[in-house]
């Protein structure tokens, strides 16, 4: 595989494309810029010059946090599920349960949408826990 490297932003690559010969990967850059790195894309890969070296990716806190933050957003956007609905619906279930005799341990058996919020919520506090 050979890449063609169009783009790269702080030594990391931004835009690429792959090509069986390094023919095609050269015609490629002659057309749109960069130059042809014989391997495939990697998102490790650190770029210094037309030197391409692999060096592991570090994300800063910032970096971290983000990237934290947007996958509870993604479950909570994919569940539609925000962290306001989610927690009092488990309040209220858990209350309704209680009055039925039913502990909250009782209920994530035998109800399989209290047992899918819980998993969601410990998911969401998981990563809540990584900030």
């Amino acid at each position: 595989m050979h890449t063609s490297i169009v783009k790269v932003e702080n030594n990391r690559i931004t835009k690429f494309a792959e090509f069986e010969t390094q023919e095609t990967a050269q015609a490629h850059c002659d057309e749109h810029g960069g130059f042809v790195y014989e391997g495939s894309y990697r998102p490790d890969l650190w770029v210094d010059g037309e030197v391409v070296s692999v060096v592991e990716v570090v994300l800063s806190a910032d970096e971290l946090e983000s990237q934290i933050k947007a996958q509870i957003e993604a479950i909570e956007r994919k569940e539609i599920m925000p962290r306001k609905t989610r927690e009092i619906q488990i309040e209220v279930m858990e209350y309704f349960a209680g009055v039925q005799g039913l502990t909250p341990e009782q209920l994530y058996e035998v109800n399989p949408a209290y047992k899918g919020m819980v998993d969601i919520n410990n998911q969401i506090k998981a990563l809540r826990a990584q900030l």
